[in-house]
């Protein structure tokens, strides 16, 4: 019979879910080395290639998440996992569809005064 972990203490469940984290951390950290020598490859066997990015998935993330908040281009590149340098383009691009309004106003997620996007 497999443990749940319902007879588990919470100190063991804590201990558990530290050692859990670390794992995955690991892991992620592992990923991206491979995902970076991956690139690192391929840019060398095919000189001429362009790297994917700024795709409409982008567009319509930051639009859902600007849609109920005011966020900084921090805090959306944060939230979505775009670079922070393609934010404003990204807002851009989407300010020619819907109005995007922008103000010096503390951002929803930090809390920071700075300039904040969010769709009217």
């Amino acid at each position: 019979m497999r443990n749940t972990g319902a007879t588990l203490t919470t100190p063991e469940l804590l201990a558990k879910c530290v050692a859990l984290h670390a794992d995955l951390a690991a892991v992620l950290d592992e990923s991206r080395g491979l995902c970076g020598q991956g690139l690192q490859l391929a840019i060398a066997a095919y000189p001429r290639i362009w790297p994917i990015s700024g795709g409409s998935a982008d567009v319509e993330l930051i639009t859902l998440i600007i849609t109920d908040a005011s966020l900084c281009a921090e805090c959306i590149a944060k939230k979505t996992g775009v670079l922070l340098r393609q934010v404003e383009p990204i807002l851009v691009r989407i300010g020619k569809t819907v109005r995007v309004f922008d103000s010096g106003t503390p951002c929803d997620a930090c809390l920071t005064t700075r300039k904040v996007f969010r769709l009217v």
